[in-house]
């Protein structure tokens, strides 16, 4: 998470966004323990990675709309 979280302090104007099977309970106490400023999406059936074909972990993707 540190490595992204970085990468949305260094584009302060950009979203970078996380998703995760995580509980939103986990969720919330990662950002809080973590101080973190990177969006985090709970995604429990891994829908999204299915729809970007993310077949391991992790993965990043750069999308501009």
């Amino acid at each position: 998470m540190a490595v992204w979280d970085r990468l949305q302090r260094s584009y302060p104007n950009d979203i970078v966004i996380i998703a995760t099977a995580d509980s939103p309970q986990q969720i919330k106490e990662m950002q809080a323990e973590q101080e973190l400023q990177v969006k985090i999406m709970h995604d429990p059936s891994s829908r999204t990675a299915q729809t970007y074909n993310a077949l391991w972990f992790p993965r990043a993707y750069a999308l501009d709309a």
